[in-house]
């Protein structure tokens, strides 16, 4: 299993509205990614720290469906299928605490390292599970 960070700006893409009414997301997908691996993702201004812990449930799907359409990529050329989406605390998540423990950007999709592994770890106590 492994674990990316990816990011979203919600003046594109409303993600946290989204995510109150929906179970799952589609994204585009720009890595090789796993069903089972960790997807965290960075929410943008105003909001500026890792938001939610997503499960890739599918991937290198060729579109997503329909109720996606608004935040479809035209660029996309995969997508992957997100679901089992927790919110995080905010507390130690915010973007300084992400730089000062490993994390070099989330302006694109990243995978993460394991001193950043372990800081969320520390800073979740073991409430990712």
């Amino acid at each position: 299993m492994k674990e990316y960070i990816i990011s979203c700006n919600v003046k594109k893409f409303d993600v946290i509205s989204f995510v109150n009414e929906h179970r799952t997301l589609y994204w585009k997908q720009s890595k090789a990614v796993n069903p089972g691996d960790v997807i965290y993702i960075y929410v943008g201004v105003p909001y500026s720290r890792l938001y939610y812990r997503c499960v890739v449930l599918q991937s290198d799907l060729d579109s997503c469906p329909d109720t996606m359409s608004y935040y479809l990529d035209n660029k996309a050329k995969r997508y992957m299928k997100l679901g089992n989406i927790k919110v995080l605390p905010e507390e130690g998540l915010f973007l300084q605490n992400l730089m000062d423990n490993g994390v070099k950007t989330v302006q694109c999709s990243t995978e993460v390292s394991q001193e950043f592994h372990e800081y969320l770890s520390a800073v979740l106590k073991g409430d990712q599970q």
